[in-house]
């Protein structure tokens, strides 16, 4: 019986350790995702938007920082600058990689991430 027992309980600690697990993890999503765009497009929107859907729907991949502003029309906030660190040997070595937001009052956003210069991700969340 002793054996059974101890049994049981390694599987019920096994069990309490995933929950734990699972908690801490969708925890630290939830306060991610929170602290980032809206979970749902937001009711009013901006009076002003500083970037809209069609402005964004014009930025394409391969522009420069440069051709995005004159199509959003105001300079974006930088929001974080990727250096890469070693790469394999004959692996091209892109420079850095800065990332730029236009966020509108209301939450919606739009963010650019350039590689050596050129628009590569292109993100945009409840703009209309």
């Amino acid at each position: 019986m002793p054996r059974l027992l101890r049994r049981i309980l390694k599987i019920l600690l096994g069990v309490v350790i995933a929950i734990v697990v699972i908690g801490v993890y969708g925890a630290m999503m939830e306060r991610y995702y929170v602290s980032g765009a809206p979970m749902r497009p937001p009711a009013v929107p901006s009076a002003h938007p500083i970037v809209t859907l069609a402005k964004a729907k014009r930025v394409r991949g391969g522009m420069s920082y440069q051709q995005v502003v004159a199509i959003v029309g105001v300079p974006g906030k930088p929001v974080s600058r990727f250096r890469w660190g070693p790469l394999p040997p004959f692996t091209p070595r892109p420079k850095d990689s800065p990332e730029y937001e236009w966020r509108n009052s209301d939450g919606s956003y739009l963010t650019v991430t350039f590689h050596n210069g050129e628009a590569g991700m292109i993100e945009e969340i409840w703009l209309r």
